[in-house]
């Protein structure tokens, strides 16, 4: 802004260092103590003279073109602004100063100033889908400009408001409290000095595809801030008036425990109503403790489960599911109501019974050991030998255990590692185990030691499933990217890529004779193709929404995949092969008990390639030839999320939401099944 153009101006002299007001005769600046020059005139041709804000069409730093102004407040106003250096693309561009007549009012217009510098240079240090981005800011006529996305929408209380309050459809429901959730979540780890002091309607900017912002991000005292169980109750009282439309005072002072009104709402929305009721109970004594990360699992856990039940699920809902290994890969805590007192204690203690010794039991299902792995394991593979475990967890530990003993063997560390760790494999050889997540690279350290011996950096999105060669020699990662890239493990050298996949890479497999890769996807397909050159063999289409998981049977006779609508099947290689096998009609298994139509999480296969156990809430172990259920495993307190046979087919190692290891005896009677 021009500083001649408005009388005001001319009692003040702005910083070129700090951007600070002061007065006109001030030779020094008193917030940074830098010289200061004196401000030259001009005809006001880039500002109103009655309000000095700038003119429409101006253009500053050589690059913005004023448009509007949106939003004018004490010391910072925003304008709606065109980059005529980036086709034209619109920002919003913040401007922080202000004019003053008096010392006192440019020395706390300058504090305001200053908070409000630091405040969005905090802010352009943090990435996050849900918050707006800055991408430069400059300093020119004295003013600082923060140049940032422009978000077309209005407010969620707006949204509401225009809606005329009505309740908001469920999927629109789980998916607005999955972004804010992720967000919220985002902030409280990020250990900024920014937060919120309180989520409201008003502070949540919705574009016109349903994508939410938080606006009100600020500098906040530790003591102002929310608390991770304020930032849950605040959450609630959003979905809850997003879920039930507009509420009175009386309704939201007696939320706890709502009378549910009669209306024509699907069956769907009731464990979302349970969950809310859960998030904001008056008591806060009886509120269970939940996380952000928990609601934001179980939430997304609800949109998988309308999805498989919807007949004709909506574009908008499939487009904005993630597959299970994003964000949800952690599962959900369905049962929360009746296990909250359990969970209560599980995460404040965050301390499980271990049994130190192995305990025999001769029964199926009969739990040897629990190891608590300190977070929601997502990863578990047995050693070649079957003498140790590892484990990979969300909050990016990776870690071994010796299986006969139960005592910690060593912990794999990495620099710069980040806080997930989607999948972890034992190389063939015994000498190395690899671990990918969040972070888009693979790590190999030597399994003795714990020494990091590799680093694989060739994806560009999150690495969510591994598969070792036979030989130990290559290894397949899949990727967010939709790749599945083949690469040495000595050399770290790319060997091959393959790019057949449409959509997210969920699972990867590679074949016992080491000729094929079965990749499966977010696609609904699971695509066979040649290790050594990634030439298209095969496109398994007999799942109808996204597949989860895929493995190779240990006779390399069969595959085995699992889907997002709870359906796990079997199917021959002889679809693909001519080698005078017969072809048989795919075998089709449905998730039994209270879970039909959860995601299989993953599938795996008995060495001697009988059965196969699948999991999603719990582990179901069925014959891979007729399909009958031979047991089912439900020893953890939440969702499995991984699984391992060990090598002797004895035991078998699930890893749960609540941070536990446990190997139990999986070892089937002759006769049984």
């Amino acid at each position: 802004m021009a500083s001649s153009v408005n009388a005001n101006v001319s009692t003040s002299i702005y910083c070129q260092a700090c951007g600070a007001i002061n007065p006109a005769q001030a030779t020094h600046c008193f917030a940074c103590g830098q010289p200061l020059s004196p401000v030259t005139g001009g005809t006001g041709a880039t500002t109103n003279p009655l309000t000095g804000l700038l003119l429409s069409d101006v253009i500053i730093h050589q690059r913005y073109r004023i448009l509007e102004v949106l939003s004018a407040g004490e010391v910072s106003t925003v304008y709606k602004a065109q980059d005529i250096q980036f086709g034209n693309r619109v920002v919003a561009l913040k401007e922080i100063g202000q004019n003053q007549q008096s010392t006192q009012e440019a020395q706390d217009a300058a504090e305001l100033i200053e908070a409000g510098k630091r405040e969005m240079l905090l802010l352009a240090s943090l990435i996050h889908p849900n918050l707006p981005r800055i991408y430069e800011y400059f300093v020119e006529n004295q003013r600082w400009y923060f140049v940032m996305d422009f978000l077309e929408g209005e407010t969620l209380e707006a949204y509401l408001g225009k809606r005329k309050n009505r309740a908001l459809p469920v999927e629109e429901v789980l998916d607005s409290g999955i972004q804010l959730a992720t967000v919220l979540d985002y902030l409280h780890l990020s250990q900024s000095p920014l937060g919120l002091k309180d989520l409201k309607m008003s502070s949540i900017w919705r574009t016109p595809d349903g994508k939410l912002y938080l606006l009100d991000t600020g500098m906040v005292p530790p003591a102002a801030a929310m608390s991770q169980s304020r930032s849950v109750y605040s959450l609630g009282r959003i979905l809850r008036r997003l879920q039930a439309g507009k509420m009175s005072l009386r309704s939201l002072l007696h939320i706890a425990l709502p009378k549910l009104r009669k209306r024509s709402r699907r069956a769907q929305s009731l464990p979302l109503k349970r969950l809310i009721r859960q998030m904001i109970h008056k008591d806060v004594h009886k509120r269970p403790f939940m996380s952000l990360v928990m609601i934001r699992q179980e939430l997304q856990q609800q949109e998988l489960q309308l999805l498989a039940t919807e007949q004709t699920p909506t574009p908008s809902l499939k487009k904005r599911l993630l597959s299970r290994r994003s964000l949800l890969k952690v599962g959900g805590f369905v049962g929360l109501a009746a296990a909250s007192g359990t969970l209560a204690w599980l995460v404040e203690s965050q301390v499980l019974n271990i049994v130190p010794h192995p305990v025999y039991s001769p029964n199926i299902g009969g739990t040897i050991c629990t190891y608590n792995a300190g977070g929601g394991v997502l990863g578990v593979a047995w050693s070649p030998d079957g003498m140790r475990l590892v484990m990979g967890n969300a909050n990016g530990h990776v870690q071994a255990w010796d299986a006969n003993t139960g005592l910690h063997v060593i912990d794999f560390h990495a620099p710069h590692l980040r806080r997930r760790i989607e999948d972890v494999i034992w190389l063939p050889e015994g000498n190395a185990i690899a671990a990918g997540g969040d972070d888009s690279i693979v790590w190999v350290w030597n399994a003795a030691t714990g020494q990091l011996q590799r680093t694989y950096a060739g994806h560009t999105n999150w690495v969510i499933t591994l598969a070792s060669s036979p030989d130990g020699k290559y290894i397949a990662s899949g990727s967010f990217d939709t790749t599945v890239q083949v690469w040495g493990v000595a050399s770290g050298q790319q060997a091959v890529i393959y790019r057949g996949h449409t959509d997210k890479i969920c699972s990867v497999a590679w074949s016992p004779d080491s000729r094929y890769i079965a990749s499966a996807s977010y696609d609904a397909t699971v695509q066979v193709w040649e290790a050594a050159t990634g030439r298209p063999v095969y496109t398994y289409s007999g799942h109808a929404v996204p597949v989860y998981t895929v493995a190779w049977s240990p006779d390399g006779k069969h595959i085995a995949s699992g889907d997002v609508g709870g359906t796990a099947q079997v199917w021959s290689v002889a679809l693909f092969e001519s080698n005078g096998q017969q072809q048989q009609n795919p075998l089709t298994y449905n998730q039994q008990g209270g879970y039909q139509h959860s995601p299989v999480e993953a599938v795996i296969w008995s060495p001697d390639s009988r059965y196969v156990a699948s999991i999603s809430h719990d582990v179901q172990i069925w014959n891979s030839f007729t399909g009958e259920q031979i047991f089912t495993y439900t020893h953890h307190i939440f969702a499995v999320q991984s699984v391992a046979w060990s090598p002797n087919g004895r035991y078998i190692a699930s890893g749960g939401i609540e941070g536990t290891v446990q190997v139990w005896n999986a070892l089937i009677k002759q006769g049984k099944g």
